[in-house]
């Protein structure tokens, strides 16, 4: 089964591939394209490749500083192969679901038990969405106008994606506060679903989530306690971010483009991230393509627009997903040799 569903999500993000190639290349003038690329400044897309490598050390480094609070004599190069390995397999499944249980897996490796590994990557995962909400909805507020006039077609999306990691913001809040009032909540919400006969078996559901509002809340407990590590790892986070979102500017000067300020560009990319979070395509194929035609076009002109959006896209998806991809392989190549090694010794 579970095989069944990995060729399923290859199959899935292959076929999403070619089409979004497809479409993006039959309105692409291919001796246009190359005269393009051949005038964009290197040094610009290298900054641009060098965002995302930002990116991954200060998710490793956070994962570094999480793992050493429960097992000390953790090594950084154990925060680096789950930070690449989850990064891959994000890559590959819808929502990202696929990161989390690799991740386990390698920590299981290094003899840290399941419950520490989860402990860990459900902290990472909280307090980057924590983070990435309220920088997206920070934005939004000092940008509003910006998208009620200028990004009206794609303000549906913006603001659904917003609404959508509000909410869980504020679950994370009662969370913090009052985790008895959480569960009461699923409790009523699981029992009506299950009265109009949408779920069954409601004891089963309430018991799993009950038992995911706990691990939750004893993770917010540890950065409640440590308010200068949180803050600490609050702002690596943004920093994080911002590196991300910068991939996009790095792409804007190397087509030779100038007008726009790297904090309006950071600003539509954080709002596109926020528009296409969830939308379940492994890597986000398809939506992430139209999500920056329809959300970047005021900023690259229009014989532009899709040469920025490869440019992009192979910085920030494409090349994580060779480089991490070719990491998991020499990974897993080089485990398997040590393994014989022991077995023929």
């Amino acid at each position: 089964m579970i095989k069944l569903k990995k060729h399923l999500n290859y199959t899935v993000l292959i076929l999403l591939m070619i089409s979004t190639f497809w479409v993006i290349f039959s309105k692409l003038e291919l001796n246009s394209f190359s005269a393009v690329l051949k005038r964009s400044d290197p040094w610009y897309l290298i900054g641009g490749i060098i965002c995302m490598m930002v990116f991954w050390a200060i998710e490793a480094g956070i994962l570094d500083i999480l793992l050493k609070r429960v097992h000390p004599k953790t090594k950084f190069w154990t925060a680096l192969k789950i930070t690449l390995v989850g990064q891959y397999y994000s890559f590959l499944t819808p929502f990202a679901s696929g990161g989390q249980p690799a991740q386990l897996y390698e920590l299981h490796k290094d003899n840290i038990p399941l419950t520490s590994g989860t402990a860990v990557l459900v902290s990472k995962f909280i307090l980057f969405q924590v983070t990435v909400t309220i920088y997206s909805l920070v934005l939004t507020m000092l940008k509003v106008h910006m998208i009620i006039g200028d990004l009206r077609a794609a303000s549906t999306f913006v603001f659904a994606g917003l609404f959508i990691n509000t909410i869980g913001l504020t679950v994370i809040i009662i969370i913090i506060f009052n985790s008895d009032k959480m569960k009461r909540i699923v409790e009523k919400i699981i029992l009506w679903l299950h009265n109009i006969h949408l779920i069954k078996k409601p004891d089963k559901h309430i018991i799993r989530i009950t038992k995911f509002i706990d691990e939750y809340d004893r993770c917010l407990q540890n950065y409640k306690d440590d308010g200068a590590l949180t803050l600490g790892l609050f702002l690596a986070t943004v920093i994080q971010l911002t590196a991300f979102f910068s991939v996009t500017f790095f792409v804007y000067k190397a087509l030779g483009l100038s007008g726009a300020t790297i904090y309006h560009i950071i600003t539509l990319q954080a709002l596109l991230y926020i528009a296409i979070a969830f939308i379940p395509s492994p890597g986000t194929v398809g939506a992430a393509e139209a999500g920056f035609a329809m959300l970047l076009k005021a900023v690259f002109s229009t014989n532009l627009i899709t040469v920025a959006l490869l440019l992009w896209r192979f910085i920030s998806y494409y090349f994580g997903l060779i480089v991490c991809g070719l990491f998991t392989l020499y990974l897993y190549t080089f485990e398997r040799r040590s393994q014989r090694r022991i077995e023929m010794e």
